[in-house]
């Protein structure tokens, strides 16, 4: 995650820092670029799309987003991701945010969909527990009181997996030193 993070920062760079609002056709404009193209032009979204799989880990998993991972792969370089992906079913929205200790997720999931949510373990830490709101819904590998909608599915060496029907989710993870 981190030498992703690190490449795409700094390929964009230049785009980034400039006060031109849009990603550019080349890497350069005017006497820095090619000699041609435009200063809004779709192909350098890639990273934008990769961000959203990748980072904040929204993708498909079957035809039209009926089903969907939500497997945030934020490394130690990213603290916050908010962003929107559009789907047939309607926009899903998610932020991350990612402290020391913790990590939390708010989605808002649209009608017709399932997201097969995956909070990530950290190598360096245990997963001490999972809250809903302020509510533990998962300690010492047992899930407990989970709101409706919401339902355990696995844990596994690298996340604790849920699946969760339409609605708004506030979820948090709790880390601790192993």
């Amino acid at each position: 995650e981190d030498d992703a993070i690190v490449r795409t920062k700094k390929r964009f760079k230049a785009m980034t820092d400039h006060p031109y609002t849009t990603l550019w056709e080349g890497w350069g404009i005017g006497n820095k670029g090619y000699g041609g193209g435009t200063i809004n032009h779709a192909w350098c979204g890639g990273a934008l799309t990769l961000l959203s799989q990748y980072g904040a880990g929204i993708a498909p998993l079957t035809p039209g987003y009926g089903t969907y991972q939500v497997a945030p792969q934020m490394g130690t370089l990213l603290s916050h991701i908010k962003t929107t992906v559009p789907s047939v079913k309607g926009d899903i929205h998610i932020e991350l945010k990612r402290e020391a200790q913790s990590l939390s997720l708010d989605l808002d999931s649209p009608a017709d969909t399932t997201a097969i949510i995956s909070l990530p373990k950290l190598s360096h830490s245990k997963v001490s527990k999972v809250l809903a709101g302020d509510k533990v819904i998962w300690q010492q590998g047992r899930a407990q009181d989970l709101p409706a909608g919401l339902t355990f599915l696995a844990e596994t060496g690298q996340a604790i997996q849920w699946s969760a029907k339409p609605g708004r989710y506030t979820l948090s993870v709790e880390y601790e030193e192993e």
